[in-house]
């Protein structure tokens, strides 16, 4: 799964940056993304709000385009078991979603997802489930080796 801070990188950022890759991936289907009710209307508030507005300086449609890309390309889960493992509660939504899901991994630049994987194995454990929690430059790596292997 990605989180709303690589897909607002992407938005925001150099669309040759990692986030902008990472997500050009995710849309062209090369990897299975995941998501919830609940992550999705973070984006869109995110997205939305005044300072990204200020940000895109009238191309409000660039936030409109990038939900609609978002909604398309994820599969919607339905987490049923209740996280409690970052240090911003907020957060924990990306951590049922990937445990929901079975998802390999989370592609995120957030520092309190980042803090909760250890640092050697990039995982974390979720009830019985690991799963990566990648930086968007990382997870393009192991996204490459496991195309070419």
């Amino acid at each position: 799964m990605v989180d709303t801070s690589v897909i607002l990188s992407s938005v925001l950022g150099d669309p040759e940056a990692a986030p902008a890759r990472v997500m050009r991936a995710m849309y062209a289907g090369v990897f299975q993304a995941y998501s919830s009710r609940e992550v999705l209307d973070e984006l869109y508030r995110v997205l939305f709000s005044e300072r990204v507005a200020r940000l895109l300086r009238g191309r409000g449609e660039v936030a409109a385009l990038t939900y609609v890309l978002v909604n398309s390309s994820v599969t919607l889960v339905d987490p049923k078991r209740r996280v409690t493992l970052c240090r911003d509660p907020e957060d924990d939504k990306f951590l049922e979603v990937a445990y929901e899901a079975k998802a390999d991994c989370i592609v995120t630049l957030d520092e309190d997802l980042l803090d909760v994987r250890d640092e050697e194995t990039k995982e974390a454990s979720i009830f019985e489930h690991k799963v990566k929690i990648l930086k968007p430059e990382e997870f393009l790596r192991q996204l490459q080796a496991s195309l070419e292997g």
